[in-house]
Formats: C-alpha cells, structure tokens, sequence
C-alpha cells in the first residue's frame, strides 16, 4: 500500500540546500513541513496535515479494499488522526507536546468473506514551534 500526504493550504515545496530534504511551505503564515523520506514527515505542535491512502495490488494498479479502513495514532497525547467518512484519507493533529508517533492505516483486501490485512505507516515527528514569549525564572532570595 502506498500512503500519499496531501498538505493542507497554499504550500509549496523546494529542496534544503543543506539536507536535501523537500521543505513545504505554507505560504500564509510561512509555516513549514517537512518531508524526512517516503515515511516520515516532520511537523511543528501548531500544524496539521492530510495523508490518504491508495490501495494498489502488485503490478501498482489502484485495488479495492474492503469495508472502511482503519486510522490509528500511536500516541494520541502527541497526535489525533481524523479519517474521513470513507477513510481514505485522513487529517493529522498535532496535539502540543513535542515527540515522535506513528500514524497508521489497516485495510481488508479480501473483498469476499475472508479477511487479508494490509498496513501502512507513518513516522511523524512533531518539534516545538517558535518562541513567542519569555519565561523568567528566579532563585531563591539571599543575604547581601
């Protein structure tokens, strides 16, 4: 199964010069994701994204699967997935605190009364946003 990401607003992409990695950037409030790879996708804990699915048998022609799959996060403090009414696709949210999860898919590709799992996953790695305040801490007062 091949797992497509759609990113959500007016992006658009170019290669890090320093890493090679394909950057998006979202032009309105000049948000950035990134793509690590085929399988992984780094985020801010602001941002989310749409993913979807395509089944495909082995010559990559699109199949069929049967029923509704199923989206999953492995960690909901980190994410929340939201498929669609379908679930062929799905929105990914970062929920705040900063981490790795993956985000997955199960399908059924037996379209009789049997049962053929297929997978697909999704590494996501969700770093702090940028600073918009200060925090001062203090000591414990002493003699002079």
């Amino acid at each position: 199964m091949r797992v497509t990401m759609n990113i959500f607003g007016d992006c658009h992409h170019k290669p890090d010069p320093a890493t090679g990695l394909q950057l998006w950037y979202r032009a309105a409030k000049d948000q950035t994701i990134r793509l690590k790879g085929e399988n992984m996708v780094l985020i801010s804990d602001l941002q989310k994204f749409g993913v979807s699915i395509t089944p495909v048998d082995a010559k990559g022609n699109k199949a069929t699967v049967d029923g509704v799959p199923a989206w999953n996060s492995s960690d909901p403090a980190l994410l929340t997935v939201t498929p669609s009414a379908d679930g062929l696709s799905a929105t990914v949210t970062a929920v705040g605190p900063t981490g790795t999860a993956q985000v997955s898919v199960t399908a059924d590709a037996d379209l009789g009364p049997g049962v053929a799992t297929i997978s697909g996953t999704l590494d996501v790695q969700i770093e702090a946003s940028a600073a918009v305040s200060l925090t001062i801490a203090t000591e414990a007062p002493t003699a002079q």
